[in-house]
């Protein structure tokens, strides 16, 4: 048996439809079979789902071909952990190696062959939120359908496992963090724009390029918004939205105007505001707990942190003041 990743709670097959039962359930169905002088599997597998993206990781133990079925509804990213393999995508064909970022379009014909030492992480996202996210990232309606090339560069692609191995990391050792829609939602998008950004698609040349300078009335009108309305489930997205701008122009304006992001700020003047209720509350009437959720902090290790590194100490010091 190959066991490459530290999951606690891993499936094992030892049966071809077994294996190709369990990573059909989050990768859509597929035709698997035993290849060369492989006679049998000794797979492992590890899978989550949260809203639009999905996470599998499998080493199938066995020498195997793997083909997808069509599908417009998701797009695949492949991650080769260890192992060799082939995938021919369309016209396209990339040899797969450790440290390989591959973007499979499902719309077009894919077949892989993957070496019995073979391990990789396969993040499935929705195409439907990844136009969108797309479209708001680009603040204009989308012409044309996403379609992306089958390779993924270096750096970029480094970028990308990294964020996805925070994202298995979190979804494991602390699935609560993604219990409310807005830290889910949150997390994905993240991935979605680290995704857009470096792979090979027909909107990149788009996407990348600088947009046109705007008014510093840009920041201001989302800055207002955050400091009227902390409290409020508040993304880049929707900033972008009450600004009139794209997410892009506004994260690159309010790095001009503020040398932050949009999101760093709404995390300062909320840990503002629960330094203000800290230092009001009576200890034996309110929690740090209770005003860490006030304001949005889910994760109550990381509020705690940020905390400090903003106010100079603890919350539970504040809050014996």
């Amino acid at each position: 048996m190959l066991t490459l990743f530290s999951h606690p709670d891993t499936f094992r097959w030892q049966d071809v439809d077994a294996a190709r039962a369990g990573v059909a359930r989050y990768l859509g169905p597929h035709e698997l079979s035993l290849a060369g002088r492989s006679t049998r599997l000794d797979a492992t597998g590890w899978a989550r789902r949260l809203r639009n993206v999905s996470v599998v990781d499998v080493a199938y133990g066995g020498e195997v071909q793997f083909v997808p079925a069509r599908a417009e509804t998701f797009v695949l990213i492949q991650i080769s952990f260890a192992g060799v393999g082939v995938i021919r995508n369309g016209a396209e064909q990339v040899d797969l190696r450790p440290g390989a970022v591959t973007a499979v379009e499902l719309t077009k014909p894919v077949r892989m062959r993957l070496s019995a030492d073979y391990a990789t992480r396969v993040v499935r996202i929705e195409r439907g939120a990844l136009e969108a996210h797309l479209r708001d990232i680009m603040g204009r309606p989308l012409t044309r359908p996403l379609e992306f090339g089958l390779g993924m560069s270096g750096g970029d692609g480094r970028v990308f496992v990294e964020d996805v191995a925070v994202f298995v990391q979190r979804l494991q050792s602390s699935p609560e963090n993604y219990d409310s829609e807005f830290a889910a939602t949150m997390a994905e998008k993240n991935l979605m724009t680290r995704l857009l950004l470096g792979a090979r698609h027909n909107y990149r040349d788009q996407l990348v390029k600088d947009p046109p300078p705007v008014s510093t009335r840009v920041v201001r009108r989302s800055v207002d918004l955050i400091h009227g309305h902390p409290d409020w489930a508040h993304s880049v997205d929707s900033l972008a939205r009450e600004a009139g701008v794209s997410t892009r122009t506004l994260e690159r304006a309010f790095q001009r105007d503020k040398a932050t992001s949009p999101m760093a700020y709404l995390k300062t003047v909320r840990l503002d505001r629960a330094y203000e209720d800290l230092r009001a509350a009576a200890p034996d009437l309110l929690s740090v707990a209770d005003v860490a959720r006030r304001w949005g902090f889910v994760n109550r290790g990381r509020f705690a942190a940020d905390y400090r590194q903003r106010h100079g100490e603890p919350p539970s010091a504040t809050l014996r003041q």
